[in-house]
């Protein structure tokens, strides 16, 4: 579900350049945090975007990026 929600936003970027290529990189770095989820173990919190923050920040080892909240905001409230 949250994979869709993801490739939905990149369809609509690539219609809207403003800001777009940041926008765009951010929801690429929140894929490849996501794929390092082991699914099979851990419940990626995909309704809550402070825990989804969390667990994206600590797989990231540093506190995300003003872009990468804006889209996680996006992702999580569509």
């Amino acid at each position: 579900m949250i994979y869709h929600k993801i490739f939905i936003l990149e369809q609509e970027l690539q219609t809207h350049l403003k800001d777009g290529r940041k926008k765009e990189k951010a929801l690429n770095n929140i894929k490849a945090l996501l794929r390092r989820v082991d699914n099979n173990v851990e419940v990626v919190p995909a309704s809550n975007i402070k825990k989804l923050s969390l667990l994206l920040s600590f797989l990231k080892e540093k506190p995300l990026s003003r872009y990468e909240k804006i889209m996680l905001k996006e992702i999580v409230c569509t």
